[in-house]
């Protein structure tokens, strides 16, 4: 935080920006983070990428008003895109009170909407990787291994059909 502080007083944004894309990542319901991060890409001119922050936060002021109205903007107040455009990366427990309604509320408006359960693609990464992903059961290791031998096979008797037929044509050119 130090470091992007005086990145924005040398007016170095894009350096501040990214080293508080950085904190952001290993802290992502910070709110420090999230102000700061909201406000530097505000004044970098990137009103509706500092509305994606801004709605993270408690902030309320005519600049983060403005954000979050670009942010509406830019998707057409569509609940559901809005959502899934948050870079929600912590569980709903980790953001202040007001917040995490906020973010429920916008979740539940965006179910209605779309039938998308956009809560499904907040919170940390690693849960939401293992909510997505399965490992094959067993029936389908069976069917797997089942179509690997029928490929196996396949491939054998083309290959025994085309040695025969190549030493058919050799047999009839040499013989």
């Amino acid at each position: 935080m130090e470091r992007a502080r005086a990145d924005i007083a040398a007016g170095t944004l894009w350096k501040a920006r990214d080293r508080l894309h950085g904190a952001f990542k290993s802290d992502p319901a910070n709110q420090e983070v999230l102000n700061l991060l909201g406000q530097t890409l505000f004044d970098m001119g990137d009103l509706p990428a500092a509305g994606r922050y801004w709605y993270l936060t408690t902030t309320e002021s005519e600049e983060s008003e403005r954000a979050r109205r670009a942010l509406g903007d830019r998707y057409g107040h569509n609940d559901t895109q809005i959502a899934l455009a948050l870079p929600v990366r912590a569980e709903l427990d980790e953001f202040p009170p007001d917040v995490k309604a906020r973010l429920s509320d916008l979740g539940e408006r965006a179910k209605r909407q779309s039938k998308a359960d956009v809560f499904q693609s907040w919170g940390r990464p690693e849960r939401r990787e293992a909510k997505r992903w399965k490992p094959p059961g067993p029936a389908a290791q069976f069917f797997a291994a089942v179509f690997g031998a029928a490929l196996l096979l396949l491939f054998v008797v083309v290959l025994i059909l085309g040695v025969q037929t190549l030493i058919g044509h050799i047999v009839r050119l040499f013989g």
